[in-house]
């Protein structure tokens, strides 16, 4: 059991020693009892002190059952003021427990809309990830048309500076057959005008 507290403790010294002087007086009030039925005149004429312990005897008697009328009265105040400060702790107790289911009641209403408030969240960034990955597939795929883009325009360019060079070497073997066919013209009209001279001539 626990440590009892120092005023069991001389509780239990005073019954204890009351229990003693009671068992004393017991054993005293057996042997007068017992030479009062035995021995009588014979026993109480002999013993000239047995007035002097009568007395003495009466007056422990007295002394220990005043000590256990004391020692009553004093366990009863004591299971009193332990029956008051029981009643006191339980109060108490029954408070600071209403307080705590109060509180109790209120972090768990706080919890409710704080789990509430945490599903909002964590639906509002699902979407947000949806859209984010949307996005980034959206911009992929627009990276792609760009590179496509960039890649036909260059072979546009290509193809139109193969036009223009194709374009130019036309032009530059035109003007060649050009000149050549002057330049037979030419010769022709030189060599026609000469015949007809010579016509002339003869």
């Amino acid at each position: 059991g626990g440590r009892r507290c120092l005023s069991c403790e001389e509780l239990e010294g005073r019954l204890a020693q009351a229990q003693a002087d009671m068992d004393y007086l017991r054993g005293v009030a057996l042997r007068a009892e017992y030479t009062c039925r035995q021995c009588a005149h014979h026993e109480l004429a002999k013993d000239e002190t047995h007035g002097l312990e009568t007395a003495q005897e009466t007056s422990t008697l007295s002394d220990a059952s005043k000590r256990v009328t004391e020692s009553t009265t004093r366990h009863k105040e004591q299971i009193e003021q332990m029956s008051r400060e029981q009643s006191r702790w339980q109060q108490e107790m029954n408070f600071k427990l209403s307080k705590f289911e109060m509180i109790t009641e209120v972090l768990t209403e706080e919890a409710e809309v704080r789990k509430k408030h945490a599903a909002v969240l964590e639906a509002d960034l699902e979407k947000a990830k949806d859209e984010r990955d949307k996005l980034a597939t959206e911009n992929i795929q627009l990276r792609a048309e760009v590179d496509r883009s960039v890649e036909q325009e260059k072979e546009f360019q290509e193809l139109r500076q193969r036009m223009v060079n194709y374009e130019r070497e036309g032009l530059e073997q035109m003007q060649e057959k050009i000149n050549l066919r002057e330049e037979v013209i030419v010769d022709l009209s030189t060599r026609l005008s000469r015949a007809l001279v010579t016509l002339e001539a003869e």
